[in-house]
């Protein structure tokens, strides 16, 4: 195995590493058992759509199943755009399960069960189907550890207490790289937290994730005048 890193190539290694000790990678409809060594791979879509793609083809690849998790008021992607529908749709084809992420912070003031149940109906009537289950971005004391009856947390206790929870938050490790828990660990369920946004093809940095980021919009807002607004086609012929 190669060194530690935020790669593609370091995330398959992860995989594989993790099937040869036995593990299942595991949708959040099953819980966890002593009997059954289980994986809950969870990736929380802050940012790019774009990397979940890529990161749910090579899970297909190397045949596992995550959950991809969805913001409805991402400021960086609009899920009701189509192309980034296609790609939630093609994630699903994957195998792969759709729910959604949700920050409690955004509007502190309303009950959160009766905020994520109307935006779940407004995705699925909408949007596109997704499943009722939840993972909440920045999560408070308010939901570690708690239980919904209207929907499945990633963090109720039989995923975030009862398990072992890893995640790559911040592009950090918090107790060592996750290839290294399957090397020596004894934990029997893990849930993963990983962030698409963080992985690519090379190691990149801070300052490389964000001059790609930048690109990646700078393209997308072009693309977009192109598309919408006459006057933009001519001027972009010129630049």
């Amino acid at each position: 195995m190669n060194k530690c890193n935020f790669t593609f190539k370091h995330y398959r290694e992860i995989i594989n590493l993790a099937k040869k000790k036995g593990y299942v990678f595991s949708d959040f409809f099953k819980k966890p058992t002593p009997s059954k060594k289980r994986i809950y791979m969870r990736h929380d879509v802050d940012v790019s759509l774009d990397n979940a793609l890529r990161m749910a083809e090579i899970e297909n690849e190397e045949r596992i199943k995550s959950t991809y998790f969805i913001l409805i008021d991402s400021p960086f992607y609009n899920i009701l755009n189509e192309e980034n529908r296609k790609i939630v749709k093609k994630i699903r084809e994957f195998g792969h399960d759709v729910g959604m992420h949700y920050d409690e912070r955004i509007k502190p003031g309303e009950q959160i069960v009766s905020n994520i149940m109307k935006q779940y109906k407004f995705l699925t009537l909408v949007a596109l189907p997704i499943k009722k289950i939840v993972s909440f971005h920045r999560p408070t004391k308010k939901v570690l550890g708690k239980f919904f009856l209207q929907f499945i947390s990633a963090c109720e206790p039989d995923f975030f207490i009862r398990t072992k929870y890893i995640s790559d938050s911040n592009r950090k490790w918090r107790e060592g790289c996750l290839c290294q828990f399957f090397k020596k660990s004894s934990y029997t369920n893990f849930q993963v937290l990983i962030h698409p946004i963080w992985w690519n093809d090379k190691n990149l940095s801070y300052a490389d994730l964000y001059q790609k980021i930048k690109k990646q919009k700078t393209r997308e807002i072009k693309e977009g005048l192109i598309s919408n607004i006459n006057a933009y086609k001519n001027l972009f012929k010129n630049l």
